[in-house]
């Protein structure tokens, strides 16, 4: 007896949803998370891509930031006495070496695109013309998401048409390529165009849950409603005072700061859409995401002017030009340092020594300064609400809500 095929997800990831700070990881925690727990799932067949223009754009930024690193490393290496052999020649095939390490032990596969099958005429066309996934805008941009679009696209001719046999995802956090690929794959009833890992989570739950696609969707967006909407006392969210269990149990979350900051804001909270994530019997679970946008500051003193008045004999100086008279002021211009520094910039020496050689005689001088608080970095604080509802599918009515938990996620920076 032969046993019964599997269903297939394919899976590609734009650069936009495996993107990370990092140095030394290719694609985001949350992603590699994604791809681990999928080895759970023994009735689905996952094959996760990212497309060869991805790997590549990810192979340059991983590359550009270590080259910045180098310096760093060379005192590391003067400090214990050992060469690492890195250097801006074989800086790049460390890198690939590194990458290519990472997609073996993910599992992914990288997707090439067939130049020879690209309508080379038709995408011009619509690089002139601004059409999607290029921007309408003064400049031309959107060469790299039109590669990632065809070699899509070429994945969705290749493979079945079946969606019970193999569906295909693309997620992708662009707005131009989203809607060019839901265009064109509009008769596609096995292709999806996802915003984000969120969305996928509820696309393979709803699966494994045999829940249903389109049933998944019409009872979250009721959930996303039933949880939180702005002012309305009545949802799940201020009901359970979320917002205030969040700042009580993670204010040392909070109130974290990267390297170099003395202080934090949080002015923004967004909830996200709730993701599905299983079903027992007339039970869901869902996982809402709440997000705080940070900024962080740093301390800068900053000197508006520092005038000197001296008396005596004045003379020509580069710097200022001629000082006529027995007394003159010099008003040096505006410098700044950060904290922690002892003494102004080279500039503002410079002006000091120039002082010098205009005045004989005693000196008044008059400093003005004062702190500011300057934009450092910009970040975001993740949090999870695990919570579960009773559910009349036939009329997708909720009842009895229960809190599961609150979980941190993450925080992440990226300098202004």
């Amino acid at each position: 007896m032969t046993a019964k095929k599997l269903p297939e997800l394919r899976v590609v990831f734009d650069t936009n949803v495996i993107y990370t700070d990092s140095e030394q990881y290719l694609v985001r925690r949350e992603v590699t998370e994604l791809i681990k727990s999928s080895v759970a799932y023994t009735d689905i067949v996952f094959t996760w891509y990212i497309p060869d223009v991805v790997k590549r754009e990810r192979i340059f930024r991983m590359a550009k930031k270590a080259k910045g690193l180098l310096g760093s490393l060379r005192k590391i290496e003067q400090l214990v006495g050992v060469n690492f052999n890195v250097n801006e020649v074989n800086l790049s095939d460390c890198v690939n070496k590194n990458v290519d390490s990472q997609i073996q032990k993910l599992g992914l596969s990288v997707l090439s695109l067939d130049v020879r099958k690209v309508d080379w005429e038709k995408l011009i066309e619509h690089s002139v013309l601004r059409l999607p996934p290029f921007e309408n805008g003064e400049k031309e941009k959107g060469f790299r998401d039109a590669l990632i679009a065809e070699s899509f696209a070429q994945l969705v001719e290749a493979a079945p048409k079946t969606p019970s046999v193999c569906r295909l995802v693309l997620v992708t956090g662009d707005e131009m390529l989203r809607v060019a690929m839901e265009t064109r794959t509009k008769e596609s009833k096995n292709v999806r165009i996802l915003g984000n890992t969120e969305e996928l989570k509820s696309l393979i739950n709803g699966l494994v849950e045999n829940m249903g696609e389109e049933l998944v969707k019409q009872i979250a967006k009721k959930a996303e409603q039933y949880f939180f909407q702005k002012d309305d006392q009545s949802t799940l969210y201020y009901r359970e005072r979320i917002g205030e269990k969040i700042g009580k149990d993670f204010s040392n979350k909070l109130t974290e700061l990267p390297e170099g900051a003395s202080s934090r804001k949080n002015p923004i909270f967004r909830i996200g859409a709730p993701t599905f994530v299983k079903k027992e019997r007339g039970r869901i679970e869902w996982a809402t995401r709440i997000v705080a946008e940070a900024e962080a500051y740093r301390q800068e003193v900053i000197s508006p002017s520092l005038s000197i008045r001296a008396s005596g004999l004045a003379d020509s100086g580069p710097v200022f030009g001629p000082v006529f008279g027995s007394a003159a002021t010099i008003t040096l211009p505006p410098f700044k340092y950060f904290g922690g520094a002892d003494k102004p910039d080279g500039d503002t020496v410079g002006a000091l020594s120039a002082y010098l050689r205009l005045s004989q005689g005693n000196p008044v001088t008059s400093f003005g300064s004062r702190v500011e608080e300057v934009l450092h970095a910009q970040g975001t604080t993740t949090f999870e609400v695990r919570w579960q509802v009773t559910v009349s599918v036939a009329k997708h009515k909720f009842s009895k809500p229960k809190i599961l938990g609150i979980e941190f996620f993450e925080t992440t920076w990226k300098a202004t």
